[in-house]
């Protein structure tokens, strides 16, 4: 039987009694949806879903997106990305996620969704920090509100703030990637496009300045706006469980991968299967 309960104390749900591997009827596909517009992150224990189920289940949220770094896509699925600490690939950054930032916000249709699959888990670490960006927008004063509301914000691929305080290098693209990623514009406050909320968006990662203003005040800005995200109380972090399926919703969230070591052996290699997906769900359209 369906049911969702806290998956900590502001923000996140867990739902049990639903298989993803298999076809989910619309009514549970609604209640998936709803708790995740209304919870911002969703874990589902216990799954066991093959690339193929996985991406899939990962369709229900929107229109798969595979990612510019095509080389860690599987094959034959391009919109299903393989994430691991192990040294299997002589051109990965075992920590190139470890940043603050928001799937594919440099694009000019930005990820609305993430979802990732636990295939193996470290036995320390190797969860994903969250920030809750519909409460950072809510608690700023009434005056910051009314100067964030209106500002466009400047994107691009990478980490704005790699090497301040040992933040690391995102995942380098190939040199022929390179010429499918321009810069674009997001909203600072943008409403999320389904529930219509605002949050602060992508103030760390790939915003890179603002429109209209010179770049080291808008840097200076937005390097506030991220401190203020970053505070506790917004901040959640999930470790994963061997069968963990875990999505958020990209409107309203920031995330960070807690860095790892290359991983030595099977107790301390993680192994994640992952699908971004952008637009409406299906269901919703």
């Amino acid at each position: 039987m369906l049911a969702k309960k806290p998956l900590w104390d502001t923000f996140g749900a867990e739902i049990e009694g639903v298989d993803l591997s298999g076809e989910l009827p619309p009514d549970t596909v609604r209640f998936i949806l709803a708790t995740l517009h209304e919870h911002q992150v969703l874990r589902f224990r216990n799954q066991s879903l093959s690339p193929e189920q996985f991406d899939r289940y990962g369709r229900i949220y929107g229109e798969p997106t595979p990612h510019v770094l095509d080389h860690f896509r599987l094959p034959g699925l391009p919109a299903v990305m393989k994430l691991t600490n192990a040294s299997d690939r002589p051109d990965a950054i075992i920590n190139g996620a470890a940043y603050w930032h928001t799937d594919q916000s440099y694009d000019a249709e930005p990820s609305s969704a993430t979802t990732l699959h636990a295939i193996k888990v470290p036995k320390a670490g190797g969860g994903t920090r969250l920030a809750n960006m519909f409460a950072a927008y809510d608690d700023l004063p009434e005056s910051m509100k009314r100067k964030v509301d209106g500002l466009t914000v400047l994107h691009s691929y990478g980490n704005r703030d790699q090497g301040l305080d040992g933040e690391p290098e995102a995942s380098p693209p190939r040199e022929e990637q390179w010429s499918k990623l321009v810069p674009v514009k997001h909203p600072l406050a943008r409403p999320h496009p389904i529930t219509g909320r605002k949050a602060l968006y992508a103030v760390a990662g790939t915003s890179r300045g603002i429109e209209g203003w010179p770049e080291d005040e808008a840097v200076d800005f937005l390097r506030e706006l991220k401190a203020h995200a970053l505070q506790p109380q917004y901040v959640r972090t999930l470790f994963y469980e061997v069968g963990d399926v875990a999505v958020w919703d990209t409107s309203s969230t920031m995330h960070a991968a807690e860095p790892l070591e290359e991983a030595a052996g099977e107790e301390d290699t993680r192994l994640m299967i992952r699908v971004s997906v952008r637009g409406k769900p299906p269901l919703l359209q």
